[in-house]
């Protein structure tokens, strides 16, 4: 099953877009959030094991598009997402600290081959 991030991420980077396209005006925030929010609900139909995260068995016991914009703007506004990633990450993992490496691919210019010395720069060191 795919995470919620990356589900989020291509409605945010593939879905907004072509919807600006097709209709040749860029999106409010609140049509964003309706078109996210509309996503989210046939995803929740579609997929048995998202369903079941969030607390429902059969797609009939979705609630309405409404309920969720209400859910959503009482979650921002107790901070509800930061409180349940605090939850899951003490639960999880404890005191245990995670070893992360970074490395950066950004492309350093170099030299290919290493420049020859000059043979003037000899000759003064040895007088």
């Amino acid at each position: 099953m795919r995470k919620v991030s990356q589900i989020w991420f291509n409605i945010q980077g593939f879905l907004f877009p072509f919807i600006e396209k097709e209709i040749e005006v860029p999106l409010t925030e609140k049509l964003k959030q309706l078109v996210a929010t509309l996503e989210l609900i046939d995803r929740l139909k579609t997929t048995p094991a998202l369903r079941r995260i969030c607390g429902w068995e059969r797609a009939s016991q979705i609630p309405h598009e409404s309920f969720f914009s209400l859910a959503f703007a009482e979650f921002a506004q107790n901070g509800i997402a930061r409180i349940v990633h605090e939850s899951c990450v003490k639960q999880h993992l404890g005191d245990h600290i995670v070893g992360h490496i970074s490395r950066d691919s950004t492309a350093i210019e170099a030299r290919k081959k290493p420049q020859k010395k000059n043979s003037n720069s000899r000759t003064d060191q040895k007088s």
